[in-house]
């Protein structure tokens, strides 16, 4: 049986989070479907996001239900090339692109 794997996104886990509790949430469905990661990046932002420590400690147990992958500097040339030329700034979601090619995802 192959094993299929999903990477969630942060509006994901947000909106598991901002759900009645025990009410059926996408996250909840992923989970149950297949094998799931997020990035680091995401968790920074739900991190970044959370004003209590309750809401800290919220975020903390919805992402251990998770896989959070991170990044390789030996591949930051590539990381750079996914975000593209320029003296600008990378825009996140080539970061969380870089991440999940480099995990072959």
């Amino acid at each position: 049986m192959k094993v299929v794997k999903a990477v969630l996104d942060t509006g994901l886990f947000e909106s598991h989070l901002h759900a009645s509790h025990g009410k059926p949430t996408a996250l909840r469905s992923a989970l149950r479907t297949w094998f799931c990661y997020t990035t680091v990046f995401n968790a920074m932002e739900l991190f970044a996001k959370a004003r209590t420590a309750r809401q800290r400690r919220a975020v903390e147990d919805v992402l251990s239900a998770v896989k959070i992958l991170g990044m390789n500097g030996r591949n930051a040339g590539k990381f750079a090339r996914i975000a593209g030329p320029g003296g600008g700034g990378i825009d996140p979601s080539a970061l969380i692109a870089g991440i999940c090619i480099e995990a072959h995802l």
